[in-house]
């Protein structure tokens, strides 16, 4: 079986409304949520930089329109591939403090499975539901539970804004190890 990652940059291209996430002062000018300051910034960052290292994976951008549209596109790709395992990856930041977080379905075998693999960069498995802690990240990748049986979704917490901001380049690579984890034999 061969393997597709879609990757879904959260924040960005919701049509509804502008929704930066996360936003910090990260240069001290005392101004927030300037270019680059902004979590979807500083995720397109990672993502570009982590595409650099997987262009030959097959990655796919599913990051445009609402999360259920999202969700059905990343599940039609995945339909119209039967024979090719699916990782739908939805990328945040989060607030300082925050450790790098794989967060699966709760109900979701495959997506454990997923996040357990990508324990080997460094991401904590959490399972996410709409009854825990975790509930906006389920709500993130809940849509993908629906899809077929060859696709899993994980929300990836790749940590604190102002420490990714600081190393983007060491985020993507990491990110990229869990990629290739989960692809692994």
């Amino acid at each position: 079986m061969t393997h597709c990652v879609i990757v879904d940059l959260g924040h960005l291209g919701k049509p509804s409304r502008l929704d930066p996430g996360v936003v910090a002062d990260l240069d001290g000018d005392g101004i927030t949520a300037e270019s680059g300051e902004r979590e979807i910034d500083v995720t397109a960052d990672v993502l570009m930089r982590t595409l650099v290292i997987l262009v030959p994976a097959g990655v796919r951008a599913a990051g445009w329109g609402e999360y259920a549209q999202r969700h059905r596109r990343a599940a039609q790709i995945a339909r119209d591939a039967p024979g090719v395992a699916h990782l739908y990856l939805q990328l945040h930041c989060d607030i300082p403090g925050a450790m790098r977080r794989a967060l699966y379905d709760s109900r979701s075998t495959l997506g454990r499975v997923a996040a357990q693999r990508f324990s080997i960069a460094d991401f904590e498995p959490t399972a996410a539901s709409p009854t825990n802690a975790w509930s906006r990240a389920h709500y993130c990748i809940a849509g993908i539970y629906a899809g077929p049986a060859n696709i899993c979704g994980l929300c990836v917490e790749l940590g604190a804004l102002e420490n990714v901001a600081a190393v983007p380049g060491l985020v993507a690579e990491r990110l990229a190890d869990a990629i290739h984890a989960w692809a692994a034999p």
